[in-house]
């Protein structure tokens, strides 16, 4: 219970500390990331763009411009400018795991581990930093330490449709059938409209 309670503690105060950085940003960057998160991809990259112009490298500014970059599959981009903010400002974490994201998605595996070890001495129980983490191994073939990792998390979320599916994969990636079908089933047991699991289910022709 005292850990659980520990857990909801450090999640309220980074959801504090979150909410205080977005009081802080400037109106037009402000904009911009709400309209990121309702999905107007193009409008928010205009304000970027235009904000950037005018007041040079604002850090949050250029690395929602990343995340845009992510969305739209502009990665090499994406990657130089979350690389670009850490130059200004190694400390900026929330930057650092994006870019750790970005790495992995551009199969840079290595370095996207090298990022996730800063992460993880910085806040080794932080969620996002341990996923990112597993998913480098996944990506370097080390299978067991990403099982250990996702298990771990699972056991605090049991229910994650997401975790059980990365563990089935990883299962499958190293021969052991029979419990990777047990892990697509949980997968698809707790999600009902989880495609994946159905789809990687079917493929094991089950």
């Amino acid at each position: 219970m005292l850990c659980r309670a520990g857990g909801e503690t450090h999640a309220a105060a980074a959801a504090t500390e979150q909410a205080l950085q977005l009081e802080r940003l400037p109106a037009p960057v402000l904009s911009a990331s709400g309209m990121l998160a309702e999905g107007d991809i193009y409008g928010a990259e205009r304000i970027l763009r235009q904000f950037l112009l005018k007041h040079g490298n604002h850090l949050e500014a250029m690395r929602l411009l990343a995340q845009i970059g992510v969305q739209l599959d502009v990665l090499d981009d994406a990657e130089f400018l979350l690389e670009s903010v850490l130059t200004f400002d190694p400390n900026y974490h929330i930057a650092r795991y994006d870019y750790a994201v970005v790495l992995g998605k551009r199969h840079k595996h290595a370095a996207a581990l090298e990022e996730a070890r800063k992460l993880l001495r910085i806040d080794p129980r932080n969620r996002a930093f341990r996923t990112v983490y597993a998913t480098a191994c996944v990506g370097l073939g080390d299978h067991e330490e990403a099982l250990r990792v996702y298990r771990e998390l699972l056991a605090e979320t049991p229910q994650n449709p997401e975790l059980h599916l990365s563990i089935a994969h990883a299962l499958k990636t190293q021969g052991q059938q029979a419990e990777s079908i047990e892990a697509y089933r949980a997968a698809a047991a707790a999600r009902a409209d989880f495609g994946d699991a159905y789809w990687s289910l079917a493929n094991l022709k089950t």
